[in-house]
């Protein structure tokens, strides 16, 4: 019978580190008897989605061992919908155990981490305060260990990522059934780190003006200044205290199903009398404005495609109304366009496009014997 091994997350608990680790070792893991598949397309953020894309029957694992790893499982798993898929998928593959390997963290720790996770990635531009009112992972982590998941022979591991956070690609191994020393390769190093005060304010104020502007931004600095200290955005000790009384059952219950290791722990942190300065050094100040500079590129270049395209559909209705004057004009606004187009490299292949279709259109016009009107512009 075959094994299933997946890795669920939670969300900030050195996922993206793990996975690097682990895309960079299908070597290790194939000489290990344990399939990976999909590495090649999961080298951050893992290969676990394909369990919801997979067909469910006629699909074959060819190892008797079979890892996946995303934090998207955690939330998948609580859909009944994903569940009854993966039993089937179960069936059809001969699987007899499900192992399940869990991070979870500190709750004051882990509400930071998450409130620094919506602004970068979701959109939000709420502040620390809000974003501990919003925490719930103890919840989720609660629903899914005491939750029938009707998989086959499941086995859960779960692990505080603060006791381990220096150790992962070991406990990793052990997860595995291999030895604690199996994964060499590091992978990328800092994956996936938090955002100093400055960049935080900064991605705070994109989300407000564009919703989710701040995305590509944030992960443009943590991938490629992952050596930069992050600043830590807590609110008060007081709305900390409170959230911990909201998750006061789930997290004891929790606690009641992890090994005494392993439970959570509250440590409280109060705010500093003075935050550190809001700036933005050199480098990334560099790296915001290359990915500002080239998103504002990307959306001049898409008003100006779009302008052109809608110059030369007028001219062709007027033509079609019999209108070869009024035509004209949108041609000539068209080819307004068609000159800025001419500087843009990116844009050679609509200018092109858009060359001939004017050409045929005041093809049309000459045709129509009009005389040009003389016109202010």
């Amino acid at each position: 019978m075959r094994q299933l091994f997946l890795h669920i997350g939670q969300e900030r608990t050195g996922s993206g580190f793990l996975q690097s680790v682990l895309a960079r070792s299908t070597a290790v893991l194939e000489a290990s008897g344990i399939e990976y598949p999909g590495a090649e397309e999961g080298a951050v953020v893992g290969n676990g989605m394909r369990l919801a894309k997979i067909p469910e029957t006629g699909h074959r694992f060819e190892a008797d061992k079979v890892l996946f790893s995303h934090v998207g499982l955690c939330g998948l798993l609580q859909e009944a919908a994903f569940r009854s898929r993966l039993r089937r998928i179960c069936t059809q593959n001969e699987i007899g155990s499900v192992k399940i390997l869990m991070f979870i963290r500190d709750p004051v720790a882990h509400a930071e981490a998450m409130y620094q996770q919506e602004i970068r990635r979701r959109g939000a531009t709420f502040d620390p305060a809000e974003g501990f009112r919003r925490f719930r992972q103890p919840a989720l982590a609660r629903q899914l260990l005491e939750n029938d998941l009707g998989l086959p022979g499941v086995e859960w591991t779960v692990l505080n990522y603060d006791r381990h956070r220096d150790g992962l690609r070991g406990e990793m191994a052990r997860f595995l059934g291999l030895k604690p020393g199996t994964f060499t390769d590091p992978g990328r190093g800092v994956v996936n780190r938090a955002m100093t005060r400055g960049e935080l304010a900064l991605l705070r104020s994109l989300n407000s003006k564009v919703r989710g502007g701040a995305a590509a931004l944030g992960e443009a600095l943590a991938d490629r200044l992952p050596e930069v200290t992050p600043d830590r955005h807590f609110p008060s000790v007081e709305v900390q205290e409170a959230m911990v009384e909201r998750l006061r059952a789930d997290i004891d219950a929790v606690n009641a199903l992890v090994p005494a290791d392993e439970t959570y722990r509250i440590n409280y942190v109060k705010r500093p009398r003075r935050w550190p300065v809001q700036e933005l050094d050199a480098e990334q100040i560099a790296v915001t404005g290359e990915v500002l500079g080239r998103a504002i590129g990307e959306t001049q270049r898409a008003n100006l495609v779009l302008r052109t395209e809608v110059a030369l559909l007028k001219a062709r209705v007027m033509l079609d109304r019999n209108q070869p004057v009024q035509a004209q004009d949108e041609l000539d606004r068209a080819q307004t366009m068609l000159d800025r187009m001419a500087k843009i490299v990116e844009l050679d292949h609509q200018h092109r496009r858009f060359t001939s279709r004017l050409q045929r259109l005041a093809g049309r016009v000459r045709a129509s014997g009009a005389e040009p009107e003389k016109r202010l512009h």
